[in-house]
């Protein structure tokens, strides 16, 4: 039977898929919200900027265009659906974003490793369910330091 300690590290250290999938999403949604943000902008500054026309003005300008100049429509409820869509869109990375950053900081999170191999009813209380308790096994316990460390690790678990 042994228990030895592997050594400190953090949980990104410990695992390293998670560590390297949570890099890539708070990449994949920290490029597209500035844009977002900038063309939304754009489009509620148009859309409210907009003065206002009289009859008299709004046909002189239609009389201006009409020789040959293409056609210029504009639609409230487009340039409306158009906002709500980069809304909804904007929200959803938005959200994205957030748990990136707390994954990361979970992630962060220092514990110490330690490897035990021997009879599974040593290792753990009762013994391991689906083995005989003088079963050999072999695993890994991460120990949290401190409650910041805990509160880490069971974000990182789902607990």
């Amino acid at each position: 039977m042994t228990f030895s300690r592997i050594g400190g590290m953090t949980l990104g250290s410990a695992f390293p898929a998670v560590a390297t999938a949570q890099a890539n999403l708070s990449a994949s949604v920290n490029i597209p919200i500035p844009d977002l943000n900038a063309r939304l902008a754009a489009l509620v500054s148009a859309s409210v900027n907009m003065p206002p026309l009289s009859a008299a003005a709004l046909a002189q300008i239609v009389a201006a265009i009409s020789g040959g100049f293409p056609s210029v429509t504009i639609s409230a409820a487009a340039i409306a659906d158009v906002i709500i869509e980069i809304q909804d869109t904007l929200a959803a990375l938005q959200a994205q974003a957030s748990f990136a950053l707390e994954l990361g900081g979970a992630l962060s999170a220092g514990v110490h490793l330690y490897r035990w191999s021997g009879p599974a009813s040593e290792a753990v209380p009762g013994g391991v369910p689906g083995l005989p308790g003088d079963s050999n096994v072999d695993g890994v316990f991460l120990v949290a330091g401190n409650g910041t460390a805990w509160s880490s690790l069971q974000f990182l678990l789902g607990e």
